[in-house]
């Protein structure tokens, strides 16, 4: 496991390298920062070049680089562009309003996938098994920002029962995790129902009944365990995904998380912020991924990490 342990870290960091080089390039083609800083004001040509020599953008790439790789080494992810403040510190401010999102997301999704799979498959055929499935096809289908308004005009502005946005209480939670949980719910339905089925097929769920074994204890004793490594995958994976990927939510619900930050700076064209969120969510995603695979040992003790 220690071997393990030591190659994962080594990976994740060639793998923090290559995101930081991508997203280091990509806002640097993404336009001149000065003059949205500058935007509104008497600025003379001589003033951008002042500016740009002071925050060392006139610097060839491969310098600026280098400059950003080592202050980030030193846990100092440069200061906004906008705000004035340590960028790392602005992201971390949010990080909890986002990691809240996201966990409530994935809660609602197990609630309510982990059943629906398992029901479908016991039940498989069945109108509750159609009726599982269709419901898993209309969360994978709709996209997010679509079902984010409709949520918005008929729980909010028709019935009044909830808020439209922004944070402060646990109304304002519902309508923004139920939007991003749609997908993954119905992610997780679909793999579980079909992980299950491949389980009841096997010959010690038939000793396990010829055992006199009541059937719902098979299921949930020998099937539900088994069938659960690939939805603990695809679980993992998710909560890097909905820690990431919640910006159009976010956005939607003006929900003050990462996501919302990061829209703001690329808007602002702010590099250091831009770059500073992408590297903590890299980081998160990279550590649930580890943690996912450390949980496997519990569910399959025959799996061992060399």
């Amino acid at each position: 496991m220690l071997n393990y342990l030591i190659r994962r870290l080594l990976q994740s960091i060639f793998v923090l390298l290559g995101v930081s080089i991508v997203v280091f390039i990509l806002v640097q083609l993404s336009g001149d920062p000065v003059l949205q800083m500058l935007a509104g004001t008497a600025a003379t040509e001589e003033d951008l070049q002042a500016l740009r020599t002071e925050l060392g953008y006139n610097d060839p790439l491969i310098v600026q680089y280098g400059r950003y790789l080592l202050s980030a080494l030193q846990g100092d992810l440069g200061e906004s562009l906008r705000f004035k403040r340590p960028a790392l510190e602005l992201v971390l401010d949010r990080l909890p309003a986002t990691a809240l999102l996201a966990v409530t997301s994935l809660f609602f999704a197990l609630i309510v996938a982990v059943p629906v799979g398992i029901l479908s498959a016991v039940r498989r055929n069945t109108w509750i098994d159609n009726f599982g499935m269709i419901l898993a096809l209309l969360g994978q289908s709709i996209p997010l920002f679509w079902l984010g308004i409709m949520f918005v005009l008929v729980f909010s502005v028709e019935l009044r029962w909830l808020p439209p946005s922004g944070a402060g209480s646990w109304r304002h939670l519902i309508l923004p995790a139920v939007t991003l949980g749609a997908y993954p719910m119905a992610r997780i339905a679909r793999l579980m129902r079909s992980s299950l089925l491949d389980v009841l097929q096997e010959e010690y769920m038939t000793t396990a009944r010829a055992k006199g074994l009541r059937e719902r204890s098979v299921v949930v004793t020998h099937g539900v365990r088994n069938a659960a490594l690939p939805v603990i995958t695809i679980v993992g994976l998710m909560f890097g995904t909905l820690m990431g990927g919640a910006v159009i939510t976010e956005t939607i619900f003006a929900w003050p998380g990462i996501g919302l930050l990061t829209i703001q700076a690329i808007q602002n064209r702010d590099f250091t912020l831009v770059q500073a969120s992408v590297l903590v969510v890299s980081v998160i995603f990279i550590f649930v991924n580890l943690i996912t695979d450390i949980t496997y040992v519990y569910f399959d003790p025959r799996i061992r990490y060399e």
